[in-house]
């Protein structure tokens, strides 16, 4: 297993090569969980609010040291997509921070570097341009199938990665 805490002033690619995530050319969030001793789990949290805004997702360390993401139930069973990027979002919190605890909320930003871990983690860059060479006609329906994400997160990251290339959906 392992700690959490080391991983916290490694660069990017530090990260994903200690975590050995790796899936073809998307992260396996189950082997990630594994690696880093943290179990993933659905729970109702429809009526969750914190400020009035909804609660997504949570991250909780209990007394035995034993730790879990929980993720919004709804979420899942309305876009298997979207949750895949919250748990994504969860994992590279817990990662940067190294918090025994936090709740994300519907609407919160990410930090530059826990954006960057989310968009290595779903999309990474050199599997990403790997496969825009492979495609005859790309487009961010496809792309959002091979990575497995919302086409609309495959849209934020060919734009943080200034894409330059005609792809449907995204530049043209």
């Amino acid at each position: 297993m392992i700690n959490v805490k080391e991983l916290r002033h490694m660069t990017i690619p530090e990260i994903m090569r200690t975590l050995k995530i790796q899936d073809k050319v998307t992260v396996d969030l189950e082997k990630l969980g594994r690696n880093l001793g943290v179990s993933v789990l659905p729970l109702n949290l429809e009526d969750v609010q914190i400020n009035g805004k909804e609660v997504i997702c949570a991250f909780v360390t209990n007394e035995r040291g034993s730790k879990c993401i929980f993720y919004s139930k709804d979420t899942l069973d309305s876009n298997e997509l979207l949750a895949r990027v919250v748990i994504a979002q969860a994992f590279a919190r817990l990662i940067t921070t190294g918090a025994d605890g936090f709740i994300i909320t519907r609407g919160f930003k990410l930090s530059d570097r826990e954006k960057m871990l989310v968009y290595e983690m779903l999309m990474p860059e050199h599997q990403v341009r790997m496969v825009l060479r492979k495609l005859n006609v790309p487009t961010t329906y496809i792309l959002a199938e091979i990575f497995q994400v919302p086409t609309t997160f495959v849209t934020h990251r060919l734009k943080a990665m200034n894409i330059t290339e005609q792809i449907g959906g995204y530049n043209f």
